[in-house]
């Protein structure tokens, strides 16, 4: 009786049993023995109502009263699914959200391929075209195909980087770091001045994530700052990681909702940041350089 809080068997004597169930096809018992006669040892799903008239979900099994060798009636069993039945809507809500973060990225590695790497290969194709026609008048032309070639190989490196970063596992995350930092700022001449200490084995999403966050910070650095001096330090003990990049570039207005934030993907940062439950903090001014502090507590495996 507690399944449908009914305080006592005196509450539930001489009510119709049909009444519980909320499926209008059901009119009497002998509908569910029917069904449950068809369906021989399966379990059905039922809608039925609490004493209070809500609705819940139970699944129904039947056992068969035999009297002088025949059967005489049917024992009901009713288990409550109402859980059961919200877990499964929550997996089918997650795995719909997992197709849609497939699809948009299939989407977005097309659009990558086609509108970048497809169209500097059809350059390069172009330009090798015309030197096979007239490798004399057109000399210059194999050079340039080459150099589209070369551009082609860069930006599907940077695609196959954003899928995965194959040098997280063949390196570690520290001398990938550095490894970025000589490929990204140092060649664009910003002194960088950096201090890694990983005392404890970080998890491989945590890891991949720091990768994603530090490879946007430098990006940010190069395409709009203008900063010729970068300090980095990443500490990670005691079950805490703390990230600081600072640089000597022209900064920003945090308060001014005009200020391009979007375009240093700062939002995108913050985002994985806070999916590991740590704190971001953003400390800029126009003409005094930026610095960014990050705080992540590492959940122990």
């Amino acid at each position: 009786m507690s399944m449908f809080e009914y305080e006592s068997r005196d509450n539930v004597i001489g009510n119709y049993a049909a009444d519980i169930f909320v499926a209008s096809k059901i009119s009497n018992i002998s509908d569910i023995e029917r069904m449950l006669q068809k369906e021989r040892d399966k379990k059905i799903e039922f809608d039925v109502y609490r004493n209070d008239g809500t609705i819940f979900q139970v699944e129904i099994s039947a056992s068969s009263v035999k009297g002088r060798g025949m059967e005489v009636g049917m024992i009901l069993s009713f288990n409550d699914i109402t859980e059961r039945k919200k877990i499964e809507r929550e997996n089918r809500r997650l795995s719909l959200m997992i197709i849609n973060s497939q699809e948009l990225e299939r989407q977005s590695v097309a659009k990558d391929l086609h509108d970048g790497v497809g169209q500097t290969i059809l350059a390069a194709k172009l330009n090798f075209l015309a030197y096979q026609n007239d490798n004399m008048k057109h000399k210059e032309r194999f050079i340039a195909g080459l150099k589209f070639i070369d551009n082609a190989s860069s930006e599907l490196r940077e695609i196959y980087e954003d899928l995965y970063p194959s040098l997280l596992s063949d390196m570690g995350l520290e001398s990938t770091i550095r490894w970025y930092s000589k490929n990204s700022l140092e060649i664009n001449k910003i002194k960088t001045v950096m201090k890694i200490q990983l005392e404890e084995q970080i998890p491989h999403n945590l890891e991949v994530d720091l990768y994603r966050i530090i490879k946007e910070l430098f990006s940010n650095i190069i395409k709009h700052s203008g900063a010729n001096f970068v300090k980095f330090s990443l500490f990670g003990k005691s079950g805490q990681i703390n990230l600081s990049i600072s640089d000597n570039g022209c900064g920003f207005n945090t308060l001014n909702q005009d200020t391009p934030k979007q375009g240093f993907g700062l939002n995108n940062i913050r985002q994985r940041v806070e999916s590991h439950g740590g704190s971001f903090a953003v400390i800029s001014s126009k003409g005094s350089g930026t610095s960014i502090k990050i705080i992540i507590r590492v959940e122990q495996q």
